[in-house]
């Protein structure tokens, strides 16, 4: 899915909807939004699978997050939503050269971006791998990522200079990884 909103009139449909897909095996991958906010900090986003208590209601549900094409300070995309409540991992997002309306390419960024990469990542392991569940699939990308410590700004109104170690910024504290997602994938995989 690629749309944030900061209020939903029928939460619990969208509740209902999510268990089911649950329910028939079916992952959802969501973009984390594009307002630079930490999550934890501000008021819910939707779509999300938390509820009031931070516990989540599925487990077939992913939040992305986007992160640069630089392995600095700078990983984190200056627009990425982040907060390790809410923001499952991070995947490419910025930069990326993409298909635009009118057989027309150019480079873009977003979270929609960073999910629809992730989505791939998914269907390739689904591709080779048909067995797993949903929530095999889900705990795979975001277990089998790469793990980055390095020091990026997070601002706040009380302190513009404020940093955090960027593996604090999700809950897998990594970046998607096509390549040991297929290999923890295949492990898993004959185990079934």
């Amino acid at each position: 899915m690629s749309f944030v909103k900061e209020f939903s009139l029928h939460s619990n449909w969208v509740n209902d909807a999510f268990k089911y897909a649950e329910k028939n095996n079916v992952i959802i991958i969501a973009a984390a939004g594009n307002e630079a906010e930490n999550l934890n900090l501000v008021s819910t986003r939707f779509p999300n699978d938390m509820l009031n208590n931070g516990e989540e209601i599925t487990d077939n549900f992913i939040s992305v997050g986007s992160i640069s094409n630089s392995l600095n300070k700078k990983i984190l995309s200056y627009f990425s939503n982040y907060g390790n409540n809410y923001v499952d991992l991070f995947a490419p997002g910025n930069d990326i050269y993409t298909a635009l309306p009118n057989n027309k390419h150019n480079f873009n960024g977003g979270t929609s971006l960073a999910s629809a990469i992730t989505s791939g990542v998914a269907a390739l392991l689904y591709s080779y791998y048909p067995n797993l569940t949903a929530s095999q699939v889900k705990h795979i990308l975001m277990d089998s990522g790469l793990e980055y410590t390095i020091e990026v700004s997070t601002p706040t109104k009380e302190d513009k200079n404020k940093t955090t170690p960027f593996n604090q910024l999700s809950k897998s504290g990594k970046v998607l990884n096509a390549y040991n997602a297929l290999i923890m994938a295949d492990s898993i995989s004959s185990r079934n």
